[in-house]
């Protein structure tokens, strides 16, 4: 594909992600997408012959940026000595806006109710996640009596309760609060050894 089918490309999945954190995904129409960006049905269908290929590959870039912010966010607790200040900002640059939010929801719904591509997707990245965030902690903290396993799942669904916290306007000073417990119980096992 040339750079025009690549930014036609980028534009449909802007618009689509735009459509699904404003209506939700079973509401957003390939008519809809289509209008969103100022092309044709078929120039649409020309990307994308279905409506659940484009939402895969709206999940595939989501689980990609997602995937980064987890990155970036432990590179930042390794480069740095761990602090709640560290962690609170990494938690929140994973958590991004209330649309993220949004869109993750979608996209989670989607997968349990009829997407079962969708589905093993989540399955796949959430145990990618795990995985980076066991191994990177592992790292940093280097204390053997820790079960970083667990504490992946722990953070992987730390992340997952805020997102729902956040949507539902529940306080968002919560994650300092959580990122300061968290530090202090790492501390602690740190000192104990």
């Amino acid at each position: 594909m040339g750079n025009s089918d690549n930014s036609t490309q980028e534009k449909i999945l802007d618009a689509t992600e735009n459509l699904i954190i404003a209506k939700g995904i079973e509401k957003t129409s390939l008519a809809d997408i289509a209008k969103e960006v100022g092309i044709s049905k078929g120039t649409l269908y020309y990307h994308y012959s279905s409506k659940d290929q484009l939402i895969e590959d709206v999940a595939d870039r989501y689980f990609n940026n997602m995937t980064q912010s987890v990155l970036e966010g432990i590179k930042d607790l390794n480069y740095g000595t761990y602090d709640f200040n560290t962690l609170s900002s990494m938690i929140s640059d994973i958590l991004g806006y209330r649309s993220t939010g949004r869109l993750h929801l979608s996209l989670i719904q989607e997968a349990v109710t009829r997407n079962e591509t969708l589905r093993c997707r989540f399955i796949e990245k959430y145990s990618q996640w795990r995985g980076i965030i066991k191994y990177e902690l592992k790292n940093l903290l280097k204390v053997e009596s820790v079960d970083y396993e667990m504490l992946s799942f722990l953070v992987v669904a730390v992340i997952d309760g805020l997102v729902m916290e956040s949507l539902l306007g529940l306080n968002e000073e919560n994650i300092d609060s959580i990122s300061k417990f968290i530090v202090k119980a790492l501390k602690m096992e740190t000192n104990d050894k």
